[in-house]
């Protein structure tokens, strides 16, 4: 039960420092969201929030997969996806 804790701790916290930048940097509401819940999920994908005892490495490159392939998904969506005007 502690590890749940831990897990949504952290999520709670990475979520909230993700939607201040996303304000800094004047993404739509809806798009901020919808982010959200991608980056979340590629950090679930990679095993980010599975509270478990290993190397630093092993972290640091599953957090490193987990965000690639974040940025990429998110530079297609806020470049192909245009507001119309």
């Amino acid at each position: 039960m502690r590890k749940i804790g831990i897990s949504v701790i952290l999520m709670l916290v990475e979520a909230f420092v993700f939607l201040c930048l996303t304000t800094l940097l004047n993404i739509p509401d809806n798009k901020r969201i919808f982010l959200l819940i991608i980056l979340v999920l590629f950090l679930f994908i990679f095993n980010h929030y599975k509270i478990t005892s290993k190397l630093i490495w092993d972290e640091m490159r599953s957090l490193a997969k987990a965000m690639l392939c974040f940025f990429v998904n998110s530079a297609i969506i806020l470049l192909a996806v245009e507001e119309p005007y």
